[in-house]
């Protein structure tokens, strides 16, 4: 039986739903993957953080992420709150040929931006980054404070 076989939903469907809708199912699979570290991955997602801006209750995260072992982007970048709460996930990258380069990788739409609805007060907030990776793994690879300046 493969991963894919195991787990208990649909991800191959993602890309033609809704934006709410994959929130709400990436919901899911991460609270999944927490509770049981099934496909939770450690050292396989890389990325970073270049830019955060704030802007009352919602917080614009510029950045990278790469799955290295199979040196493309991965089909979604997630932020969790505090409480494990899904507050943003995006499937669309730009061109990073400068991450494609360092990566050796033969595709370059590692480049990403994420909008993130903010728990609470902005100025207590934590987000947590992760990225869905091939073959339905999920990696973290960054926790950021949003009112952090960055440059």
């Amino acid at each position: 039986m493969t991963s894919f076989e195991k787990f208990p939903i649909r991800l191959d469907l993602l890309p033609s739903v809704p934006a709410n809708a994959v929130v709400n199912e990436l919901q899911r699979t991460i609270r999944f993957v927490i509770d049981t570290e099934f496909n939770l991955v450690r050292d396989r997602v890389r990325g970073h953080v270049e830019a955060v801006v704030v802007d009352g209750g919602r917080c614009r995260i510029v950045g990278w992420a790469a799955d290295e072992a199979y040196k493309l982007p991965p089909p979604y970048v997630f932020a969790l709150g505090r409480r494990g709460a899904v507050l943003g996930a995006t499937n669309v990258f730009t061109p990073r040929p400068d991450v494609a380069q360092a990566l050796g990788a033969s595709v370059d739409e590692f480049g990403f931006q994420l909008e993130v609805r903010l728990e609470g007060d902005p100025t207590h907030s934590t987000l947590s980054l992760w990225a869905l990776l091939q073959g339905l793994d999920v990696g973290h690879f960054t926790t950021i404070d949003p009112t952090e300046r960055r440059g």
